[in-house]
């Protein structure tokens, strides 16, 4: 009975010390803050190893081959090099492929074929065993334009290589833009069969395509344009602009439109430049399309091109009565071997070449008398937008019901326009109208809606919506979301069977949109606050406020083509997010700017500050201004370490301020003390990267280094400026944890504590005396002779 009592006195004693070592130690109750600060690493997606699939990995471009055979193209050259990893089809259906464009100066001619390098897995015990043949391994489609190609059977495991040739009707049913589509389906269903497998096709960029062709002068059919100008081929899209050696404001002007309708029509991907007629070289135009860009009498080398309507004493011999007419042709580069062309936007005045450069912009070109030449008469104004009705159908909108069956992920765009100088008020919203099959996965299966690329809201598929044909969602859109001129609401639809294995041609997956649903959009008048500090980081705003930049102008020096070159480069850059359908921006010379233009145009000031009289009338207001013919901004900042810099060593600067004629716009002055100073600081404007790193009202430009601040403004100022440096971006050591906080104990802890300490004493003190030894035994040899208050004792 003793060591029974011992036992549950140590057991008693042994809680105590637990319970009071988890009171002492840290509450782990931690706060949100803490937890989201401590969670800096996260477990990385399971990735395929050499034991569950032998010798398939993703190729780099590094050691993609590379050919001599000038028919051999490799997937990852078709397709520029933006895509460089396997496709990745996994079982038991999956699809997936890419697109691609031959140049424009290409005939293809029979023999082409496809060497297909793939990886097939199975993912099950057989996968690692050689010359296994597995059954159930599903088929492999493969379609160019959508003309089947072959049917592979995947029933060997590791690495295949096939040839697979290629008809010409293949080819002969490309998109009406020229580009082929290449498609692969994967076909696994028999796979379900067994416990464990899963196929996976793993279809490397190694692969490639033997195109035979001729080469042919391109097309100079003004019918396709923007191609051949654009073609989106293997070969980067690029272009050489040449303007008059002194260009007036007007050419300018031109050269900037057309540009910037280049960048809406290439997605900013072609690559632009620009030359003088006294500084080109033919060896400049070996290489890229040529863009003439002027008045007939200013553009002298337009004699050595074959024109349609050729130059005759230097004009072009348009009607007499419309002497502002414009004019584009097209013809072959005569500087040359490619597949380039000469483009000429021009006229005899310069209201003829504004007009041919916006033509140029709409990317849509009607040809004249022949096919290579367009006369513009007239480009008419845009119509202001007539105020929309507040509630507007799909099918009002001119688009009918959608029903969505792929597998997968589905998308339908919708345009609806909104006039410049309004927005939307909070209770805008889209109601939708919609029905579903009752055979999806609901929980791998969504709606998700989105506008202008931001998503706004979701909604959730279920039993109870599966069992109505029609349902109504109200998704509110937010007014930060919408924008003058076109905007997109795009509806993604993801959809997946609740039997993975079920068969994609049952068309049991399906998502009606119907075309009754309603864009609720009450529009209010966008008010703007003159006193609002502007801000680097709403670039390209306010420029893209207007869709076609008809409240944008260029300001730039004379005799400056690098200036002029970075302004081409942020035309392009523009019109690419612009939403209009003619560009409409402006230009002026720095010492020639009309009081009454003055206040119409948000401006972009582009070069040296010393050699721009506009920088002179408004530097007392700028946010870091510059010394008197100096091109060098003053610091005015707070930083806590000031650099002595020379002054001839380069720098760019970017200033952004309101306009002094008109509050409700915003000059940019894209600045430089040198050549490259100035070109460093258009390069902020373009590049993503260093966009991204824009902020507050001014930054200076080094490079790749981007110092910003933003200068705060007191009642009263002369021109004093108190500036706060604004950090670009917080670096976080890869080695260091954030500080962790230490959660104090509630109060109530120590005094308990205390207590369980005092009655563990007690207890062992209990142990103590009951184990002492008594003066009187409890029992002799003769006999048991035991007093009452033993027996008790005893008992217990």
């Amino acid at each position: 009975m003793q060591k029974k009592l011992s036992i549950s006195l140590l057991i008693i004693v042994v809680s105590i010390i637990v319970l009071i070592s988890v009171l002492v130690n840290p509450v782990q109750a931690q706060s949100p803050t803490l937890l989201q600060a401590q969670t800096f690493t996260q477990t990385p997606d399971p990735t395929l190893t050499s034991l569950s699939v032998p010798n398939l990995v993703s190729t780099p471009t590094s050691i993609v081959p590379q050919f001599t055979n000038p028919d051999v193209f490799t997937f990852a050259q078709l397709q520029q090099g933006l895509v460089n990893d396997d496709i990745v089809l996994r079982g038991p259906y999956s699809f997936g492929g890419f697109g691609f464009s031959v140049p424009a100066d290409w005939v293809l001619k029979p023999g082409a074929q496809l060497n297909l390098s793939i990886g097939v897995s199975f993912n099950s015990e057989v996968q690692n065993q050689a010359d296994v043949t597995v059954v159930g391994g599903g088929t492999l489609t493969v379609s160019l334009n959508d003309v089947l190609l072959t049917t592979l059977s995947l029933n060997k495991v590791g690495e295949v290589e096939t040839l697979i040739d290629i008809p010409s009707a293949a080819f002969d049913a490309a998109r009406n833009d020229g580009g082929h589509v290449l498609w692969f389906g994967l076909e696994s269903s028999e796979s379900c069969r067994f416990s464990g497998q899963n196929t996976m096709v793993f279809i490397h960029p190694t692969s490639y395509f033997v195109l035979p062709h001729d080469i042919v002068p391109p097309s100079t059919n003004l019918a396709n344009f923007p191609r051949p100008l654009i073609q989106d081929s293997f070969t980067p899209d690029s272009a050489l602009f040449v303007i008059p050696d002194q260009p007036s404001a007007a050419e300018l002007q031109a050269a900037f439109i057309t540009a910037a309708g280049l960048g809406k029509l290439s997605s900013n991907k072609m690559i632009l430049n620009m030359t003088t007629v006294n500084n080109f070289k033919s060896e400049d135009a070996a290489n890229s399309h040529l863009i003439f860009v002027g008045k007939a009498a200013s553009l002298s080398l337009l004699t050595r091109l074959t024109l349609p309507l050729p130059v005759t004493e230097g004009q072009f011999q348009l009607s007499s009565d419309a002497p502002d007419d414009g004019l584009v042709e097209m013809v072959d580069s005569p500087w040359s071997n490619g597949p380039y062309v000469a483009l000429v936007v021009s006229g005899n005045t310069d209201p003829g070449i504004i007009k041919a450069a916006q033509a140029v912009s709409t990317g849509t070109l009607r040809p004249n008398k022949v096919e290579n030449y367009s006369v513009i008469e007239k480009i008419n104004s845009i119509p202001a937008s007539n105020p929309q009705v507040m509630d507007r159908t799909l099918e009002d909108l001119g688009y009918s019901g959608k029903t969505f069956e792929n597998r997968g992920f589905n998308d339908e765009t919708y345009v609806f326009n909104l006039p410049v100088g309004m927005t939307v008020s909070p209770d805008a919203y889209f109601e939708m109208i919609f029905g579903h099959s009752s055979l999806l996965d609901y929980s791998n299966s969504q709606i998700v809606l989105y506008l202008n690329n931001q998503p706004i809201g979701s909604v959730r598929m279920s039993d109870a919506t599966a069992s109505l044909p029609t349902n109504h969602a109200k998704i509110m859109i937010p007014p930060a979301a919408v924008r003058p001129g076109d905007n997109y609401l795009r509806i993604g639809v993801y959809m997946m069977p609740i039997e993975e294995c079920s068969p994609p041609d049952v068309r049991g997956l399906w998502v009606n949109m119907w075309p009754q649903s309603i864009l609720h959009l009450p529009q209010v008048a966008k008010s703007v606050d003159p006193l609002a500090p502007q801000d680097l980081a709403v670039y390209p705003a306010p420029f893209t406020y207007t869709p076609e930049l008809s409240n944008t102008a260029f300001v730039l020096e004379h005799n400056d083509l690098e200036s002029w070159r970075n302004a081409l480069q942020i035309s392009s850059y523009l019109g690419w997010q612009s939403t209009g359908s003619v560009i409409s921006l402006a230009a002026f010379y720095g010492d020639d700017i009309p009081v009454s233009e003055r206040s119409k145009y948000n401006m972009l000031v582009i070069g040296r500050p010393s050699q721009l009289p506009i920088i002179k009338e408004i530097n007392n207001s700028m946010p870091a201004p510059f010394l008197l013919d100096s091109d060098i901004a003053s610091d005015n900042s707070d930083s806590q370490v000031i650099f002595k810099i020379p002054s001839d060593s380069p720098r760019g600067f970017i200033e952004m301020m309101q306009s002094p004629w008109n509050p409700n716009n915003a000059i940019l002055a894209v600045l430089g003390n040198t050549s490259q100073g100035v070109q460093w600081a258009a390069k902020a404007l373009i590049e993503s990267p260093l966009r991204s790193q824009l902020r507050g009202n001014f930054a200076e430009v080094s490079d790749q280094q981007i110092f910003t601040t933003n200068s705060i403004y007191s009642a009263g100022s002369t021109g004093e400026i108190n500036a706060v440096e604004i950090p670009s971006e917080i670096d976080v050591p890869l080695g260091d944890e954030p500080a962790r906080e230490i959660a104090s104990p509630p109060a109530w802890i120590p005094p308990v504590i205390g207590v369980l300490i005092g009655l563990m004493i007690l207890i062992v003190s209990l142990v103590v005396l009951r184990r002492r030894p008594s003066n009187t035994p409890r029992g002799t040899a003769s006999g048991d002779k035991r007093t009452p208050g033993d027996g008790e004792d005893l008992k217990e």
